[in-house]
């Protein structure tokens, strides 16, 4: 053992490795264009995921993650807003804390991913559209029934919580 490990110290390096250097451990902030970039990419995200609540093709909740996951390196101000949107921010807050959604969800988008895709097949006149969006339709409902499926005791007072994270984050009162 080696003296942090013998003064009670957290870490312990074994004898002959390198302790490791300051510089690896420290987390990097992105530059003004990687924020840029990110920032753009969550806004891009966020759109999909916009359009994806009115189109069953795309899946919001995915993009709704890497938005979240985006605007959180590139932009606080932009993860704020998305956090504390009504209709948004829950959903993707349940998410990051139960990973799993609602199984009424679930029908719900598989049922507007089949009417949305055979109310194109019917219009539209391309054969191979046809024959595709099928497939890309089968494939979407096998990834949405391979989510975990929330139960609603999971987490009783997701509201609550919802609004302890949004004080406690970014300060915003819980009468939201």
């Amino acid at each position: 053992m080696t003296a942090n490990a013998i003064k009670g110290s957290r870490t312990f390096q074994p004898s002959g490795c390198p302790a490791p250097s300051a510089a690896k451990c420290e987390k990097k902030s992105p530059g003004a264009a990687q924020r840029f970039l990110l920032s753009l990419g969550g806004l891009l995200a966020l759109i999909a995921g916009v359009v994806g609540v009115f189109f069953p093709v795309l899946p919001t909740t995915p993009f709704l993650l890497i938005a979240a996951a985006c605007f959180m390196r590139g932009s606080q101000r932009l993860y704020r807003l998305l956090m504390s949107n009504r209709f948004l921010g829950l959903r993707v807050y349940q998410y990051r804390i139960v990973r799993a959604v609602p199984l009424k969800t679930k029908l719900w988008a598989i049922f507007l991913l089949w009417a949305g895709i055979l109310l194109s097949v019917y219009l539209l006149h391309s054969l191979w559209i046809r024959i595709l969006l099928p497939f890309i339709a089968t494939a979407v409902t096998v990834h949405i029934s391979s989510l975990r499926t929330r139960k609603d005791n999971e987490i009783p007072c997701m509201e609550e919580s919802y609004r302890a994270f949004l004080q406690e984050e970014f300060d915003i009162p819980e009468t939201c």
